[in-house]
């Protein structure tokens, strides 16, 4: 246990892991890079005292829990009861990866300790530690801000950890504005073009045509704004939608006169999977 402790200390997952009786499913967080990226300054576990340990057990796979204490990140635990195991050479510490669930799904990626978890995930499984999550996509936030927490000692669980809802942004929200300003802008080529639009290529309906002009660039009203529609996230997708329509107005001079558009549009969605190239429908 004594050894288990140092290696974290040290940021040294490799040598933690090996002292583990067993590896979890999920050791993707079980790494130096997330250990030294604590918010808490090392070395995190202090004053230990571990009971010592059975060291005459001959008999490959015998349990014993070891009594031991010390102080994490300033927090003291008093007579941690470790479950540990022979290996028929040496001590191995059960449950020294904990699962650390959160009180309900993210909608997406997070970080910890700077780390994405690259999928939404509904459990971390980590070592004792300090930890910091936040938001994994640069496009949203969580409402609540980042959340600190420790992971004290060895066990079958922790405690859950709540986290808030998730929010755009002030960037997402005018990267989302831009890519929305684009695809309407492609929209509208396309339907300048002659091609009928709508209904598969992510575009409204044909919106609007003067008879008689050919040349009928429309584009998108900088005036009109998303800012009021209700939004939902859920599932890297944000989704601006009202029963009486998303005011998207589009605009153009034809033949010297000036025209104006409201587009039949019932929703925008953008998909936020990868914030470089954000899919945006019209629909």
């Amino acid at each position: 246990m004594a050894q288990f402790l140092d290696a974290l200390n040290a940021q040294d997952a490799i040598t933690a892991t090996a002292l583990l009786c067993q590896l979890p499913a999920d050791a993707t967080l079980l790494t130096d890079q997330v250990l030294r990226g604590s918010p808490a300054t090392p070395p995190l576990f202090t004053d230990i005292h571990v009971d010592p340990q059975y060291l005459d057990q001959s008999s490959k796979g015998t349990s014993h829990i070891v009594q031991a204490s010390y102080s994490v990140n300033g927090q003291t635990v008093d007579s941690a009861g470790v479950v540990t195991q022979w290996d028929g050479s040496s001590w191995k510490v059960c449950f020294g990866a904990v699962p650390v669930l959160l009180d309900h799904a993210p909608d997406f990626p997070v970080t910890v300790n700077g780390v994405s978890t690259d999928t939404p995930p509904s459990m971390l499984t980590l070592f004792p530690g300090v930890y910091t999550i936040d938001s994994g996509n640069p496009l949203v936030k969580l409402t609540g801000g980042a959340v600190t927490f420790t992971v004290t000692e060895p066990g079958p669980t922790a405690p859950s950890i709540g986290l808030s809802d998730f929010a755009m942004t002030d960037s997402g929200l005018a990267a989302v504005r831009a890519a929305v300003e684009a695809k309407l802008t492609s929209c509208m080529t396309m339907w300048a073009s002659g091609q009928s639009i709508g209904g598969g290529d992510g575009c409204p309906y044909d919106p609007f045509k003067v008879p008689g002009q050919t040349d009928q660039t429309w584009r998108y009203a900088t005036s009109a704004t998303l800012d009021d529609v209700p939004l939902t996230l859920e599932a890297f997708v944000a989704t601006w939608q009202a029963d009486d329509g998303v005011p998207i107005a589009m605009t153009a001079t034809i033949g010297g006169t000036a025209y104006t558009k409201t587009l039949e549009v019932t929703q925008v969605r953008v998909d936020l999977t990868d914030p470089d190239n954000l899919a945006v429908t019209i629909d």
